[in-house]
């Protein structure tokens, strides 16, 4: 059975879950989310007889909610994970990152190359402002989405002020979320979230997007598989080929037929499908 702990140090509180096991995988979710992406993997790798930490990371889920661009950088968020992984003594993983959590991944596997054992990449880019201004829907849902959040604080606030608490945490797992498109779940997070997690999300969406690991992904040495979707309109399929190209010893990038950026959830059989024949083969 799954362990639920926190890393806490002098600034943040991380959340995460840990089952032993053997090869450990570490999920690693994306802007906006929580380790509840990978409900359908965990579950499934569990009965493997696997093992994995996944983690709500910093500004979302159940860990803090920090007010301040240096909280959300690239390098606060690869620290967060190392602290982890010293705290479990953890020497080799599997790690998998989606989205936002792949370039975290991207970033932990060039710096630790003798501690990734694999690394699996999904639904994600080396750089996210280029990426994401390759399409008019992209390109508009940053343009909008920082007015939609301001608004948003602005209502939470009210709002907040006649409700006991706001524990809201959506389980992405549920069939609900499999067939919403992304404006949908943006909407209902940005309308639910407590203020303090919004005014975070609202900071973490503006540094994500000035996120690089295109100069460190060929220290990358571990055996790569990217997964990406083929209606994904936030991160389209030219990401996915980039880092194929840039990362030496990618092996394979699987395309999920009629799959969106959120296909982790939306399409959590074929995905771990993928991931499996990955593993058997190259782990």
């Amino acid at each position: 059975m799954a362990k639920s702990k926190y890393l806490n140090t002098e600034d943040v509180k991380i959340y995460y879950e840990i089952k032993q096991g053997k090869p450990l995988l570490v999920f690693l979710h994306g802007s906006g989310d929580n380790n509840t992406v990978f409900n359908h993997q965990k579950k499934y790798f569990k009965q493997k007889g696997m093992g994995y930490i996944a983690i709500d990371q910093r500004g979302m889920g159940k860990s803090s909610p920090l007010i301040s661009s240096q909280a959300y950088t690239l390098d606060a968020y690869v620290s967060d994970l190392e602290k982890i992984l010293k705290q479990e003594n953890i020497k080799e993983m599997v790690l998998i990152g989606y989205s936002m959590g792949g370039m975290i991944a991207q970033y932990y596997a060039a710096k630790n190359p003798e501690k990734v054992k694999a690394l699996i990449l999904i639904s994600t880019s080396s750089d996210f402002s280029e990426s994401f201004k390759r399409n008019f829907i992209s390109s508009m849902f940053l343009k909008m989405t920082p007015k939609l959040r301001k608004g948003a604080i602005v209502y939470n606030k009210i709002v907040n002020l006649f409700r006991k608490e706001n524990n809201y945490y959506p389980d992405y797992s549920n069939e609900k979320y499999k067939k919403k498109i992304e404006m949908a779940i943006g909407a209902e997070t940005i309308t639910n979230l407590n203020s303090k997690h919004l005014e975070a999300m609202e900071i973490l969406g503006e540094q994500v997007l000035k996120w690089n690991t295109e100069t460190i992904l060929s220290k990358i040495k571990a055996p790569t598989l990217l997964i990406n979707g083929e209606l994904d309109a936030l991160v389209k399929n030219k990401a996915a080929q980039k880092l194929y190209k840039n990362i030496q010893n990618c092996k394979k990038l699987i395309t999920i037929p009629k799959a969106r950026h959120g296909l982790v959830f939306q399409k959590p059989e074929q995905v771990t499908q993928v991931i499996e024949e990955f593993l058997i083969e190259w782990v």
